[in-house]
């Protein structure tokens, strides 16, 4: 029996969670809103949108609805968005991001980002921390009809950067997510946050503590099969 790989052509990323930890504060910043008008918001409430659309969940929606219309749900987001966008300022790219990036690219190995959230918060923060330029593709919620776990934003993301599902791999840090990318074809390393470390990854390819301890060069690449009699 023979062994034979298929090359790993292709990275997608997901932003939230894996490029930059930024669900703690877009949690809090929701939070302290929620606060200020003698509310209470959960992570459990959080949770439900992590990884997916406001379609699935929307704070803002639930904030008018709890303050029986004391502020409309255009001005909450803005001064969420705000608040979140604050803290985030303040949080390095995670772990392993950089050197994984510097390693795909000398490998010639293309990179994009397939994001649930809205265009002006995922390319303004990849352009504020320098990644930008280092991505073939970056797909954002403003782009698809559909977002996680549709698979949607994945199959753009590989129709963009010219490549099939079998030379790539994801990396996801939510059930959403992950469900997303199998969907798609994909091979997926989930690498869980503070906030997610307790959903269902049992689809994943491998899951990691931090991207820091995948290594490229040992993973086997996406595709692998098994070629019976050889």
């Amino acid at each position: 029996m023979k062994t034979t790989y298929t090359p790993l052509l292709g990275i997608i990323f997901d932003f939230d969670g894996i490029i930059l930890e930024t669900e703690i504060p877009r949690y809090e910043a929701w939070r302290s809103l929620f606060q200020e008008y003698g509310l209470t918001f959960t992570v459990d409430q959080w949770l439900m949108g992590v990884g997916t659309g406001p379609s699935v969940f929307n704070p803002a929606e639930l904030l008018v609805e709890q303050s029986n219309g004391m502020i409309q749900a255009c001005q909450a987001q803005e001064i969420a968005d705000q608040r979140a966008q604050a803290l985030v300022n303040e949080q390095p790219v995670l772990p392993g991001v950089l050197e994984l990036i510097q390693a795909a690219k000398s490998r010639g190995i293309k990179l994009a980002v397939a994001s649930s959230s809205e265009q002006e918060w995922v390319i303004g923060n990849l352009d504020r921390i320098g990644l930008l330029t280092s991505l073939g593709a970056v797909c954002t919620a403003d782009d698809v009809t559909y977002v996680k776990p549709d698979p949607e934003l994945y199959l753009l993301a590989l129709k963009q950067l010219g490549l099939s599902a079998e030379n790539c791999l994801a990396f996801e840090d939510s059930t959403n997510g992950l469900l997303s990318a199998r969907k798609a074809g994909l091979q997926c390393v989930v690498v869980p946050t503070e906030m997610t470390v307790g959903m269902d990854f049992s689809a994943a390819t491998l899951r990691l503590a931090s991207i820091e301890n995948f290594d490229l060069t040992n993973f086997p690449i996406p595709g692998t099969k098994i070629s019976p009699g050889e």
